[in-house]
């Protein structure tokens, strides 16, 4: 069956325009496949990004029931990362966008707890807004801790599209 292809061939073989086409094919759809893996990796990359956020906000909200302060209206609460390591609610966390496998900035990552009036009725809410920071302090991730931000997102719904990557930015 094999030599049967060869003797349908002859002597002629393949012309220099049918290897350049297929050599066109293969290489579009390589790079068709690279392109297609390498955003699967930064929506995955964004994506943990915004779950860290989420858990460092759930590590506060232990710590605020903890100690039964929970801020009043208005009232902000501000939580680095030195604090959620040391009151043991939250393990240390490699920064997913770092290639040196850093941990994201102790100082500069921050949670805020903040209460705010709770829609329809007078009770308060308490809400979690993070800022994710770079081990480095040179590039900020996601920072929803601006007062003066109308549209901040509390960190329960928070998702790959308000996350900052550098990666993502440089292939715009």
């Amino acid at each position: 069956m094999f030599y049967r292809f060869f003797d349908w061939l002859g002597e002629k073989g393949f012309s220099t325009q049918e290897v350049a086409t297929g050599m066109t094919m293969a290489v579009l759809v390589t790079s068709i496949a690279t392109v297609s893996a390498n955003q699967l990796i930064l929506d995955a990359e964004e994506k943990t990004h915004a779950f860290n956020a989420q858990q460092m906000a759930q590590a506060t909200k232990m710590i605020v029931m903890e100690e039964g302060a929970v801020p009043h209206l208005g009232e902000r609460r501000t939580y680095n990362l030195d604090d959620l390591y040391f009151s043991n609610k939250f393990n240390r966390v490699e920064d997913p966008s770092s290639e040196d496998q850093e941990y994201y900035n102790q100082e500069l990552t921050e949670v805020v707890a903040e209460s705010v009036p709770a829609s329809g009725n007078s009770r308060t809410e308490l809400h979690f807004y993070v800022k994710l920071v770079s081990a480095d302090g040179g590039y900020i991730y996601l920072d929803e801790t601006d007062i003066t931000d109308t549209d901040r997102t509390d960190a329960r719904f928070l998702t790959r599209r308000d996350v900052s990557i550098p990666a993502r930015e440089e292939s715009r």
